[in-house]
């Protein structure tokens, strides 16, 4: 599957309304099988003290 932008095809998926989406459905499916939590339950949400964003997505979290 190329690029659906013509002047960029360096990237394998879209960046398009239709891809941001489909990476919004992505995240609300696996935050929902996962119990609808965002962090897994075995980590203790105490001693966190950072988290990496490693610019995935489209920044939905709502």
């Amino acid at each position: 599957m190329g690029s659906h932008s013509s002047d960029d095809n360096i990237y394998l998926l879209g960046r398009d309304e239709a891809e941001t989406e489909r990476l919004n459905k992505q995240h609300r499916f696996l935050v929902a099988i996962s119990g609808d939590t965002l962090i897994h339950p075995s980590i203790p949400k105490d001693t966190i003290s950072a988290v990496a964003d490693i610019g995935t997505g489209t920044g939905y979290v709502a």
